[in-house]
């Protein structure tokens, strides 16, 4: 599993199975919700319609992270995909299912594998 493709500031891509991976760091500030953000909406523009966010080193976020997360997710789902969020903690989990984001319990990248 090799990091490449984007470093920025607190994220990292990586790819598992051909999905990317949005790795974000210890904290997601205003800043990175922008990065992350375009991030986003380029790996759409490339046509991944499959991608993971993963919180599992996160500690806090930015408070409107739920709804950049929705709206990416939703996005997903018109063209076919999902977006799914992992390792997100209770509180994490709370402020993006605020913002009507549906956490996923089973990992579906490694259902693909």
């Amino acid at each position: 599993m090799a990091v490449k493709t984007f470093q920025a500031s607190l994220l990292a891509v990586q790819m598992e199975a051909g999905c990317p991976v949005v790795v974000v760091g210890k904290e997601l500030d205003r800043r990175g919700l922008l990065t992350m953000h375009d991030l986003l909406t380029r790996l759409l523009a490339a046509r991944h319609s499959e991608i993971v966010i993963d919180f599992s080193h996160t500690a806090h976020v930015h408070y409107l992270t739920g709804d950049v997360v929705k709206s990416k997710a939703d996005r997903c789902r018109r063209i076919g995909g999902f977006l799914q969020v992992r390792g997100a903690n209770p509180w994490i989990s709370s402020l993006l299912a605020f913002g009507g984001t549906v956490i996923q319990e089973q990992p579906l990248v490694a259902a693909r594998s």
